[in-house]
């Protein structure tokens, strides 16, 4: 164990970890139909969508192997993600001044082994506007997908971004990047499945057993 330590340390590599395949299950939500671009990362595929300037849908694997490691010193920095076209891009700068703060939807506790998988999670492409209320709830739910992997081996897990069908009802912050109206998350390892939706407003319920869904109604 200290052996593999010293290498993540030094390396930029991420030869621990394998090129992230999609869930099946997953795929009707990365189609040329339901997204602007599919951007398929080493760790994680995002769903992007040129209308909110946001994901509409993130997806990844936690390994048990890999969550236990200790987390490299080198601070990431926010960047722009290249594979987006200059128009539709978001910038670390949007952000500032406003009510919303920058939701990692790929937690940086999840990919934190190595710089460049740290690099991929401070994207802005894997950013999107949530409220600060939300963001111990949220944590609470990155904590639970990391503990089912350490039970399990690993989880698959799906992230869907809700808007308002009615566009009139779109809030947006600077630079044209629509605010989510729901967030959910759909944990799925070989023995077990657990969804829950995140609203995205101050909430009552500090529970996280309160917003558990159906995962039927998504996957």
């Amino acid at each position: 164990m200290y052996l593999l330590f010293i290498l993540v340390s030094i390396s930029d590599t991420d030869e621990i970890s394998d090129k992230y395949q999609l869930d099946q299950s997953f795929e009707k939500y990365f189609t040329k139909e339901n997204c602007s671009l599919v951007i398929k990362k080493y760790h994680y595929i995002n769903c992007y969508s040129f209308e909110y300037k946001s994901p509409k849908a993130i997806a990844y694997e936690i390994e048990e192997s890999i969550s236990d490691l200790p987390p490299i010193n080198e601070r990431a920095r926010y960047r722009y993600d290249t594979e987006i076209p200059a128009k539709y891009r978001t910038y670390r700068e949007n952000y500032i001044s406003n009510k919303y703060r920058k939701c990692h939807i790929l937690g940086e506790e999840s990919m934190h082994f190595s710089a460049r998988s740290k690099n991929f999670i401070f994207l802005m492409s894997n950013m999107a506007p949530q409220r600060y209320e939300l963001k111990g709830m949220w944590q609470k739910l990155l904590q639970r997908e990391r503990r089912i992997a350490k039970l399990q081996g690993n989880v698959q897990v799906l992230n869907i971004l809700l808007y308002p069908k009615n566009p009139s009802e779109i809030e947006y912050i600077k630079n044209g990047i629509a605010v989510p109206k729901y967030f959910i998350k759909i944990i799925k390892s070989n023995n077990t499945q657990e969804c829950y939706a995140l609203p995205n407003e101050k909430l009552q319920n500090q529970d996280i057993l309160f917003y558990t869904i159906d995962c039927e109604w998504f996957i």
